[in-house]
């Protein structure tokens, strides 16, 4: 939960990493944030609402089977009406290509990127023999730095359409390769 109470913080506008009750601090009531590649699990934004009920999430993927096991999960959950699934294209543009021109203005988006550019790379990464995921949860071409690279060239097009850009990054070389 720890990537949503970062996200509380930059909502609330106080970057400071003393620990807070979530009433004592100005996390905004009604917030709707963007969970790229939302998974099998749609954890985000179950995790989100399960803090925020009244917050709304859209959760895309590229992985059909992925989604229909997290359209089961936020069903089980009765969260259906508060997060919207959407199917988007392997070989699109990571966040245009997510939104539609409904969703108004979104608070927020993140990501847990893809970390690699190749499947070698993965199958060779200590974790990889206890990580139950698929293909296309660990490798993207050009890696998480190639994907952060993307997001940042959309996030320049679209601009305010989202107040705060996030995302995680798992190898400190890409923090680098994304900005350099």
């Amino acid at each position: 939960a720890n990537y949503i109470h970062w996200i509380e913080d930059l909502l609330a506008g106080n970057t400071e990493t003393t620990i807070k009750l979530p009433l004592a601090v100005g996390i905004p009531a009604l917030a709707t944030g963007l969970d790229i590649g939302v998974g099998a699990s749609a954890i985000y934004p179950l995790l989100a609402l399960s803090l925020h009920p009244e917050w709304k999430m859209i959760g895309t993927d590229i992985n059909e089977q992925a989604l229909h096991s997290a359209r089961t999960n936020v069903e089980k959950n009765g969260l259906l009406p508060k997060i919207d699934l959407r199917l988007v294209r392997s070989d699109g543009r990571v966040l245009i290509d997510a939104l539609k021109e409904h969703d108004g203005t979104l608070d927020f988006c993140m990501c847990n990127p893809p970390f690699f550019a190749a499947e070698e790379s993965a199958h060779k990464a200590a974790h990889y023999r206890t990580c139950d995921a698929n293909p296309d949860e660990l490798v993207t071409p050009g890696g998480e730095a190639q994907f952060v690279r993307d997001m940042i060239a959309d996030s320049h097009i679209l601009q305010g359409k989202v107040r705060w850009y996030t995302t995680m990054v798992g190898h400190k070389a890409s923090v680098a390769g994304a900005v350099g």
